[in-house]
């Protein structure tokens, strides 16, 4: 029956190629340390902070990143008590380098 309703109606669709669920922020923040760890600059009052991310997907001029788990920080050897975790209205640099 699907061949008949194509001839009378119209079908549209949307394809989706990925989902991720994160804070989207520019691939120009993201920064990379020696151990091969993403993270990004986040802006304090007196300092800048460090915090490590985790890159869930990445097109030209966006990523979308997340915290690490409490699983994932001890498989890299990262203190769970020292670490800082990006949430969605802080403040990160857009050119940390500069």
């Amino acid at each position: 029956m699907t061949e008949e309703l194509i001839e009378y109606r119209k079908i549209s669709f949307n394809i989706t190629w990925w989902s991720a669920s994160g804070l989207r922020v520019p691939n120009s923040t993201i920064l990379e340390d020696e151990k091969g760890l993403k993270y990004v600059v986040r802006k304090k009052t007196n300092q800048n902070e460090k915090v490590i991310v985790k890159v869930l997907k990445r097109n030209d001029k966006y990523s979308i990143i997340t915290t690490y788990n409490t699983d994932e920080l001890k498989a890299l050897n990262i203190d769970i008590e020292k670490y800082n975790k990006i949430q969605q209205y802080d403040t990160i640099l857009l050119y940390p380098d500069s």
